[in-house]
């Protein structure tokens, strides 16, 4: 069975929680696509401003938790440059993942340091343009492996670059225990090619939250490799 997991864009604070609540009890795990505007096009919660910066702060602060914090883990995939600045903050968010953007940072090998030091999961991210190779040096770091499936990262609904199968089978020869997840352009006919492909994990906002049952869609992605 593969892992699926949802892909929330938090345009505001009560989108988190609203999609939060409709996934929250159907998988183990969410991801929350955490953008600054800087190194992704736009800005989500809780760099968009106003009210939904003074959110973020108090959960930083633990005067309120993340949403749905006790019902399902959440993993963030931070697409902000210069993730180092802010790192310790999402740390104190109570993500249980944190994935890092090679393109957004020098400085990766110690923000994966301090990641490990205070015991949250690295994941990297890469895009279809990068070199494989930019991953050898830093395997020992990460847990696992997150391929954009397109260079236009930071929005729902993109398809995925057909480059990204042969992308998986180089990686997958390169790496075969690295768990390998795919970002972008997941949906129901591109699944089995990526499973196929070598991707261990499917990462999908559209395919779950524009179907009539979020529940039946990601039944149907874990079961893909059965098809």
């Amino acid at each position: 069975m593969i892992n699926v997991t949802p892909a929330i864009i938090p345009k505001t604070y009560q989108l988190l929680r609203e999609e939060m609540e409709t996934v929250s009890k159907l998988v183990d795990r969410v991801q929350v696509d955490i953008m600054d505007g800087h190194f992704a096009p736009e800005a989500t919660w809780p760099y968009s401003g106003g009210r939904e910066q003074a959110r973020f702060d108090e959960i930083v602060a633990q005067e309120r938790g993340f949403p749905h914090w006790r019902d399902v883990q959440f993993e963030i995939d931070l697409m902000v440059q210069n993730p180092k600045d802010v790192i310790d903050d999402w740390i104190k968010s109570g993500a249980s993942t944190i994935i890092v953007h090679f393109d957004s940072t020098r400085k990766f090998s110690a923000i994966a340091s301090r990641l490990k030091d205070r015991g949250v999961a690295v994941g990297m991210a890469i895009l279809p343009s990068n070199r494989n190779t930019v991953v050898e040096k830093h395997r020992k770091e990460i847990d696992f492996l997150q391929v954009m499936g397109n260079d236009k990262i930071g929005y729902h609904g993109v398809q995925l670059d057909p480059l990204v199968y042969d992308k998986l089978e180089d990686l997958r020869d390169r790496f075969p225990d690295l768990p390998i997840g795919v970002d972008i352009g997941v949906d129901f006919s591109t699944a089995p090619k990526l499973v196929e492909a070598g991707a261990t994990r499917l990462v999908s906002g559209s395919a779950i939250f524009e179907a009539e049952d979020p529940k039946y869609a990601i039944e149907k992605l874990r079961n893909v490799d059965s098809w």
